[in-house]
């Protein structure tokens, strides 16, 4: 559950062998390999491969034939034969002049009937069709019951032939001569004629010409563009070619397995510019909850993995708000069917967060919104008069928010402490410190949560209250806020006095402390909408439970009508709600991102 730990390493062999250990490291799946351009404006040493890569066009000319003649290519059987790029050219040249006789829209859009049909007049050849001097063929559909009129009126002007028929269509080839050819329109149109094409020249026949030879080029193009992708990860560094990246440390042997002895592969120290890639290790219950880490950003590699954190705290907050046993079960079973059917991540979590929905359903006595059920066993394991909790029950509804707000408070120190170990993690000392999410920023926020308990008559420790201690908790933390980018400029060497004076750093410093303070307040009451969502799931049902005692014989159909809505439009609205909250008042404190993805070496 944490980040994987990554080695720089490096490849190296001579030129015969560069390709072989280009396509072992690609076949491997394990390298993130960084190209040689980026390498070197990190100044590593060497010299990127200057190719052009040409084939990219030509595959792309070589589609465009395979278009005009129907078919599809297909690189899986590989290339018999190697071109230069000559012969390529060549090729190429040569089928644009025999492929040039196409009439590109003689079957352009055509049914897959009129296809059908197109194709059983190929044994009269398109081009003897097209090459009579004296008479007129003319090829289409025309309605079922317009072929009766057409048998008597043949004699008249022309002869025809049924090529196919359907329920609704016949397909006809109609002949007439050259005087006829007005009079034998005329007629047609009265009889809703639909003209097709004849083709110039027999596609299939091309296809099944060419198709073996256009399959063997565009392979070849194919492993040819692949390979010049590919060299573009090449530093070359006198007769070495070098090939850079990273190796998560558990897969390190096994990659290293891969190669022979031509091939030498050694671990890079001093690189610390390199940016290291990110990638996300954690258990089946957590991975899910990686799309949502995602969402915001992927975290730097110098960061720790937020997404056991995330789910967590996301499955927490989501079963107090959408507390019911029997819907939850729903959630469970139908969340984790769908994600081992499609794989789909958000399925899973909705799996995962059914679990939380049952354990707060249970404690608050809820299936299904029926609140009785549940009232045997509360007052057999809790010793209880009624239920545990009952979330309806205006005596509960301020026990309600300030458990919310307490939620609030202790997630807010939780990040906050996390942020305090991140950042010292990562050297930055004065956000550690003297940050609003720092020990300044914990140790106000701390104290302030103490003196509103004090208040509340919840605890009561005098000397937490003196006037020093006051100062020393609420006066030091605020002015190291109002110095803090200060101290973070004196750590990165420069001067303690503001560049442009003190009277102008001032004056937007205390704003910043006042927006500061002022977060920490709204921030906290954002939780309060974790009681106001239970209170709404439980209204919904109640409201549901109403309408069935009211419609009696039909009450089986409110109940699974109405459980299904609210589940619907509750969970909807629960997650989204969650989510922001992980966001705005969890994310914004500990986790900054912008990591690097770990790509597998790619010819993409």
């Amino acid at each position: 559950m944490a980040i994987q730990k990554m080695q720089f390493i490096r490849l190296t062999t001579d030129k015969s062998h560069m390709d072989e250990m280009l396509h072992t490291a690609l076949e491997s799946k394990l390298l993130s390999a960084e190209s040689a351009t980026a390498l070197v404006s990190q100044h590593v040493k060497g010299d990127p491969i200057q190719e052009v890569n040409y084939f990219e066009e030509d595959i792309n000319v070589l589609q465009g034939y395979a278009n005009l003649l129907g078919i599809s290519l297909d690189a899986s059987a590989g290339c018999a034969h190697e071109y230069t790029k000559e012969d390529i050219d060549a090729k190429l040249k040569q089928w644009e002049s025999d492929f040039a006789c196409f009439n590109n829209s003689a079957r352009g859009n055509l049914s897959p009937e009129d296809e059908a049909a197109l194709d059983l007049i190929r044994p009269l050849n398109y081009s003897d069709l097209h090459s009579l001097r004296y008479i007129d063929i003319r090829f289409g559909r025309l309605p079922v019951e317009s072929i009766k009129k057409l048998s008597v009126l043949e004699q008249e002007a022309f002869i025809y032939e049924v090529v196919m028929q359907n329920e609704r269509y016949a397909w006809v080839l109609i002949a007439t001569s050259d005087g006829y050819y007005r009079k034998t329109m005329e007629i047609l149109q009265s009889l809703f004629f639909e003209n097709i094409d004849i083709p110039l020249v027999d596609r299939k026949a091309y296809a099944e010409k060419y198709r073996g030879e256009l399959n063997d080029v565009y392979a070849y193009c194919l492993l040819g563009s692949s390979k010049t992708k590919l060299h573009a990860y090449i530093l070359k560094d006198d007769e070495d070619y070098n090939l850079y990246g990273f190796v998560a440390n558990s897969d390190l042997e096994r990659f290293k397995g891969m190669f022979d002895e031509a091939i030498t592969i050694e671990t890079m120290d001093g690189y610390d510019t390199i940016k290291k890639p990110t990638r996300l290790k954690n258990s089946w219950f957590f991975r899910p909850f990686e799309m949502f880490v995602k969402m915001y950003s992927l975290p730097d590699y110098t960061e720790i993995d937020p997404t056991p954190f995330l789910a967590i705290t996301y499955c927490l907050l989501f079963g107090i708000m959408f507390g019911d046993l029997g819907q939850g079960a729903l959630l469970f079973i139908g969340g984790l069917l769908l994600e081992k059917k499609t794989g789909n991540q958000l399925a899973g979590i909705v799996g995962r967060c059914g679990i939380f929905a049952m354990i707060f359903g249970f404690l608050f006595g809820s299936v299904f919104g029926n609140e009785e059920i549940l009232v045997p066993v509360h007052q057999a394991l809790f010793n209880v008069e009624h239920l545990l909790f009952e979330t309806m029950n205006s005596a509960n509804t301020m026990t309600l928010l300030i458990g919310a707000i307490a939620i609030g408070v202790l997630l807010t120190l939780i990040c906050q402490s996390m942020n305090i170990f991140i950042k010292f993690k990562q050297g930055h000392k004065a956000e550690a410190i003297y940050g609003q999410n720092g020990i300044a920023g914990l140790v106000f926020f701390a104290y302030v949560i103490f003196f509103v308990l004090k208040f509340m008559g919840m605890i009561n420790v005098p000397v937490l209250f003196d006037m020093p201690v006051c100062l020393i908790f609420i006066i030091i933390p605020i002015i190291c806020f109002f110095l803090k980018e200060r101290f973070e400029a004196v750590e990165h060497g420069e001067k303690f006095t503001p560049k442009a004076g003190w009277g102008n750093y001032a004056l937007e410093a205390f704003f910043e402390c006042f927006e500061v303070v002022l977060s920490f307040i709204t921030n906290t009451m954002s939780y309060l909408r974790v009681g106001g969502f239970v209170l709404s799931h439980a209204g919904m049902m109640l409201v549901v439970m109403t309408l069935m005692d009211m419609v009696g014989g039909a009450s089986p159909l409110v109940f699974v009508i109405g459980n299904l809505f609210v589940m619907a439009l509750e969970g909807l609205i629960v997650g989204i709600q969650t989510l922001r909250l992980e966001y705005y008042e969890m994310f914004s404190r500990y986790f900054v991102g912008g990591g690097k993805q770990f790509t597998v070496m790619s010819v993409d």
